[in-house]
């Protein structure tokens, strides 16, 4: 390996090199040490670029971290939604959680009970085939805290 390029994302998309790093060009394991001193408040995407000495490129998987205060992010997308509903956990706290959405009028459309690991990840809703256009709401409840997001279906 001739050289490595650490690279971040505010999209998971659209990446751009922070640091470019030297090889130590040793036959055993090297360790190399890179802070972002500058990350964005919400997620940050990281990933390496491996230059290799035959001129060939490779790219680590890539790597999500958030940055911000514990227990204040429940994102839902798409919105409007349609037959599937993402809702992202960023920095919400470790826990066991109940799961709910409600019509604008009240009505319970679904509740799940789920345990949260309290890493940034995703949760895959399929809806139910017969909700009606119209606002909605998704509660994410335990104990000691309540998150409330509104949605859209089209």
């Amino acid at each position: 390996i001739s050289r490595y390029e650490v690279q971040k994302s505010e999209n998971g998309l659209s990446f751009r090199t922070i640091k470019n790093i030297a090889s130590a060009r040793l036959s055993s394991i090297s360790n190399y040490i890179f802070s972002d001193y500058a990350p964005s408040i919400g997620t940050n995407y990281y990933r390496i670029k491996v230059y290799n000495n035959n001129g060939t490129v490779n790219l680590s998987k890539v790597f999500r971290i958030y940055f911000g205060n514990v227990g204040n992010a429940v994102f839902i997308y798409p919105n409007p939604s349609g037959s599937e509903l993402t809702v992202r956990f960023a920095a919400v706290s470790k826990g066991k959680y109940q799961l709910s959405i409600l019509s604008i009028t009240g009505q319970r459309i679904l509740t799940m009970p789920f345990y949260h690991d309290g890493n940034d990840k995703t949760l895959h809703i399929n809806m139910p085939p017969t909700m009606a256009r119209g606002i909605y709401q998704l509660f994410v409840i335990d104990k000691v805290q309540f998150y409330k997001q509104s949605f859209l279906v089209k």
